[in-house]
């Protein structure tokens, strides 16, 4: 090679360490979820701390949380806006203690509406609302009281959390998090033929078909539930349905790996 060939090749060589330079030196962006926190975390974490642990957990953009609820003025639709949260939060847990004859705290709701949410359902909504201890959320019961602890601030001013989790909340957090099941097996195929065809699901639910939204408006949208809810969750809500809108007839027209091809089918919707 000769002497001009050398210096071209150098000159290459020269500029992609630079470019090179300034891409490591760009900070990265990642949208890991936050780790979860234990017990000895959440303690050490200040009250503001708490509070912006909670907003990182409940996510924005679509993540998590921020999936089916807004945090401003206006309306979401399928779930409630959380505009000013501390204030409803009360006013809802008077209204449960009303109808449990139990004293219910704003935070003991709060607990109550992300671990066990079919329990007391806000007028005019559907019982979409997962139990966020459980897959795909899968918070723990620390980031579970950093959340509250978030929306305890929006429109009030939050303590540090000393309400005591009910004895058969922390057995189920406890269980999800020992459980070790494998995922279902199903042909995702077959499934989306179930959805839209035999079953006719979509008569009632929206989901995305290419890109474009297909169905009934009359339950929730399904096109992202599987970033919503987990397997156990799925299969649950088939076999027993909440409420008095969703046919119960599943469990008796549909073979075991039937409702396997279904729920994989409907894991497989996601944003």
């Amino acid at each position: 090679m000769n002497k001009a060939g050398l210096k071209i090749g150098g000159f290459v060589l020269l500029i992609i360490g630079v470019f090179i330079l300034i891409g490591n030196s760009i900070p990265q962006i990642r949208s890991d979820p936050p780790r979860s926190l234990n017990q000895e975390d959440f303690q050490k974490l200040s009250l503001e701390e708490r509070i912006a642990k909670g907003k990182g957990i409940f996510g924005t953009g679509g993540e998590r949380c921020s999936q089916c609820h807004i945090v401003a003025s206006g309306t979401p639709g399928r779930c409630p806006d959380l505009e000013g949260m501390s204030p409803r939060a009360e006013a809802r847990a008077k209204e449960r203690s009303a109808q449990t004859g139990k004293r219910y705290s704003g935070e003991e709701y709060l607990l109550e509406s992300l671990i066990e949410p079919a329990a007391y359902l806000v007028k005019g909504y559907s019982p979409l609302m997962p139990e966020v201890y459980k897959p795909p959320l899968d918070l723990s019961e620390y980031d579970i009281r950093a959340v509250v602890t978030y929306l305890e601030s929006l429109g009030g001013q939050p303590a540090l959390s000393k309400t005591e989790l009910k004895p058969e909340w922390t057995k189920a957090i406890t269980e999800a998090k020992s459980s070790s099941k494998e995922a279902i097996r199903g042909d995702i195929g077959n499934g989306k033929n179930i959805f839209l065809n035999r079953m006719r699901c979509v008569a009632c639910h929206q989901i995305s078909v290419d890109g474009n939204k297909v169905g009934g408006i009359l339950g929730p949208d399904l096109s992202r539930v599987g970033d919503i809810r987990g397997q156990d969750s799925l299969r649950s809500i088939i076999i027993n349905p909440p409420g008095d809108i969703m046919p119960k007839h599943f469990k008796e027209n549909l073979t075991e790996q039937e409702l396997n091809d279904l729920v994989v089918f409907l894991m497989s919707l996601r944003g």
